[in-house]
């Protein structure tokens, strides 16, 4: 009886422990489950709204960085610029012409035994002197030309100075702004993980995160604060006036163009300092300054003294010739000539040591910019994470992990920061290049950097697609916004039907950024008809709201019209007509204005709607021959390229590649690099079709 009783109560016992560990259990994933959703609503921000990096910027922008003066400093080349202009000035103006008088006054004359015209009481002169060859006329040409290339040296020496003097300046000025972007940018890291180290901790608690995990949390915590230290530890101590309209993101990422940076090692001013230098010598050893020529013409009056004494009034001209002896003269310009060739071989030396400089400058600045595409490569591949971890938040999947999401969105986080450091460190060495390159006050020698995008071979090109209501119909505003995305498909043609059922489906997927380039598609053949279609473009137009768009786009189609052949050019000229009136309506909103036609039009009335419409996309459709559809649009290439965007329809290729690859083929054949293809959903189902190596 005791072992029965004995045998119920651990029964018993057994039964309560496993309810109490079962209701244990469920708490405890209530509570988790209850943890990752919240995380999820904060982690959400991030995954939906990823900062795009640019690599083009405001060239203004960086040669302002380059060119900083806060302060103003005297220099001496200013002012030696200054004197030997206006020693030059003297120079020219100075024919060598003296002006002189003198006067003798005898004192105790005798007057006795004096033979007449012999002594004199006293004489008065008064002369002009003129100096033609030394100290005179030529020379003081010579002179006025040497003080001006004095000067033009001086100015070209302050040029130079004048870099050194704000180099620091301007060195720590380009510190100080990156700092401030990196400060930012540690200061979203650290929001984003104070954010979610609490669910962190509870995570671990719950058995739910490893230690090793949580401490990831708090030891990144510990080396942003210590970065955050550092940049503001130096920011304190800049004092001089910042330049706000500079921001870090807009400034360029630059190359070095080897072309232009030889060029100016060889620049017309090079030569001309060369030149100036040679002419100098010239100057200095002249001939006339060895040689003095001189002529006079005075007046004379004279008080005679003796027997007869009288006035004797008359004029005297003169010319005078010296010349030193001939070996003297060789030696003072030989020793004249060796001073000179000092002066510019010196000058040769350092343009040597200069040009050393900068080439290895040179280097450093591409081996960095080596590791910036190194990093934006992988910020590319973080960029696919963080995309793919939006389709399972968005999806609701399970399979979705907040702190997976948070540790892939801090490690793109990280990505970006070092791009910062990597893109400072580029402006500073660029700096160092352009303080070193002689006589430039240009950028000339930079060209925008081309960072390749390795993830995406046929990236090249810019594409769009024609979006259906269909597409819309069936296919969710997640899945459509992710696919357009991962084949960047950056124009969205999407149609507007006057009726609209999908209203709150067919802009709600779109993005509201500047990434995304939307056309309102209006396709209503009888609209070439209407005697004022902005009437019906304002009844459709409405289901759009206040959404931005960038353009408003026709498929009317006269073409399809039974009666086309006979009536083309009538169809055409209404067509004209048409767009004519709905410019206006496009200048109204401040929309632009684009077409799709076939590539069969009579070239005459094809240039007249480019030259109405903002883009005009030839439907290539049935005949994809490159030969033919560059043929057809060759002849607007000229006035209009940038208008023109090819069509291709998905129904004309077996599969995807082979629509990629005529795409590239295309491209390459007509240099055409807009492309939009007909439609989203056929699009998708190619891709299926692909997938599962079926034809289309």
């Amino acid at each position: 009886m005791i072992k029965t009783l004995l045998k119920y109560f651990i029964v018993l016992l057994f039964v309560f422990s496993f309810v109490f560990d079962s209701q244990g259990q469920v708490t405890t994933k209530n509570e988790v489950r209850a943890i990752i959703d919240e995380a999820t609503t904060v982690i959400s921000p991030y995954l939906d709204t990823i900062p795009q990096l640019k690599t083009g910027g405001n060239s203004t922008s960086a040669f302002t960085l380059m060119n900083r003066r806060v302060f103003k400093r005297s220099s001496s080349n200013e002012y030696l610029s200054e004197y030997n202009l206006q020693k030059s000035e003297v120079l020219k103006n100075d024919w060598g012409i003296d002006l002189n008088a003198n006067y003798i006054e005898n004192v105790n004359v005798p007057e006795e035994n004096v033979i007449d015209n012999s002594i004199y009481n006293r004489r008065a002169q008064v002369g002009v002197d003129w100096n033609i060859l030394k100290s005179g006329l030529v020379e003081n040409r010579k002179e006025a030309q040497y003080y001006a290339n004095k000067a033009y040296l001086a100015d070209k020496l302050h040029l130079e100075e004048d870099k050194n003097l704000f180099f620091l300046d301007r060195w720590n000025h380009i510190v100080y702004l990156f700092n401030e972007e990196k400060l930012r940018m540690l200061s979203i890291r650290e929001g984003l993980i104070n954010e979610q180290i609490d669910f962190a901790r509870s995570l671990f608690f719950l058995k739910h995160l490893s230690k090793e995990e949580l401490l990831k949390y708090e030891s990144t915590l510990a080396e942003i604060g210590g970065l955050k230290n550092l940049y503001l530890s130096y920011n304190d101590q800049y004092f001089y006036e910042i330049d706000t309209a500079i921001k870090i993101n807009d400034l360029p990422l630059y190359d070095i163009d080897y072309e232009k940076l030889i060029n100016n090692f060889n620049s017309p001013i090079r030569d001309t300092i060369k030149t100036i230098l040679e002419e100098q010598l010239a100057l200095k050893t002249h001939w006339s300054r060895n040689f003095s020529v001189n002529t006079f013409a005075r007046y004379n009056t004279y008080d005679l003294s003796g027997i007869s004494t009288t006035k004797r009034n008359f004029f005297t001209f003169g010319l005078g010739f010296s010349m030193p002896l001939p070996l003297n003269m060789k030696a003072s310009n030989k020793l004249e000539a060796i001073q000179q060739k000092i002066e510019y071989s010196k000058y040769d030396d350092e343009a040597y040591v200069r040009e050393k400089n900068i080439l290895n400058l040179t280097y450093e600045y591409r081996y960095k910019l080596k590791q910036y595409i190194q990093f934006y490569q992988k910020r590319k591949v973080y960029e696919e994470r963080v995309r793919k971890l939006r389709i399972l938040k968005n999806s609701q999947s399970m399979a979705f992990n907040p702190i997976k999401a948070h540790q892939t969105i801090n490690e793109l986080l990280s990505i970006d920061l070092e791009l910062i450091e990597l893109k400072q460190s580029l402006y500073l060495n660029l700096l160092k290049i352009y303080s070193e390159l002689p006589y430039t006050n240009t950028l000339d020698f930079v060209k925008n950097a081309a960072v390749p995008n390795y993830a995406d071979s046929y990236n090249n090109v810019n594409k769009g697609v024609y979006v259906w209501t269909d597409a819309i119909r069936n296919y969710s505003g997640n899945f459509l916004q992710e696919y357009a995305e991962l084949y960047n498909l950056n124009n969205l043609i999407i149609v507007q039907p006057k009726n609209d059922t999908l209203q709150a489906e067919r802009y709600n997927w779109v993005p509201k950024n500047d990434s995304i380039r939307l056309e309102i598609m209006i396709g209503n053949n009888q609209l070439i008809y209407h005697e004022n279609p902005k009437e019906y473009l304002q009844k459709v137009m409405i289901n759009v709201g206040d959404r931005k768009i960038n353009a408003l786009h026709l498929d009317v189609e006269p073409h399809v019209f039974d009666d086309w052949q006979e009536k083309k050019v009538e169809y055409l000229e209404q067509y004209v007509e048409m767009l004519k009136k709905i410019r206006l309506y496009c200048d109204e909103e401040n929309i632009e204005l684009t077409v799709s036609i076939p590539l069969h039009y009579i070239e005459e009335y094809t240039m007249e709607i480019f030259s109405i419409s903002d883009r005009v996309y030839f439907m290539a459709y049935e005949n994809i021959k490159i030969e033919y559809i560059t043929r057809k649009v060759t002849p607007f290439l000229k006035d209009y390229k940038e208008k023109v965007v090819i069509a291709l329809r998905t129904n004309d290729f077996k599969n995807r590649i082979e629509l990629e690859e005529h795409i590239q083929l295309l491209k390459k054949a007509s240099t055409v690099s807009s492309f939009v293809i007909h439609d989203m959903e056929s699009l998708i189902e190619l891709d299926k079709k692909t997938l599962l190596n079926e034809e289309y």
